[in-house]
């Protein structure tokens, strides 16, 4: 009975942790009026920039 109430909890804990995933979507809509979204990106010189409208 022990093992089998461990086995749940940590599969329960795992499902949690799984489910955390951030999928990126394609942006806002409507924010960018006629332009169009670019998502995050680093930069020619390394820098990193978030999502924006071009």
């Amino acid at each position: 009975m022990k093992s089998k109430m461990v086995s749940a909890v940590s599969l329960m804990i795992v499902g949690l942790a799984l489910s955390a995933c951030v999928v990126a979507g394609p942006g806002p809509v409507g924010r960018c009026g006629g332009a169009g979204w670019v998502p995050a990106h680093y930069g020619p010189e390394g820098a990193w920039h978030p999502g924006h409208c071009r």
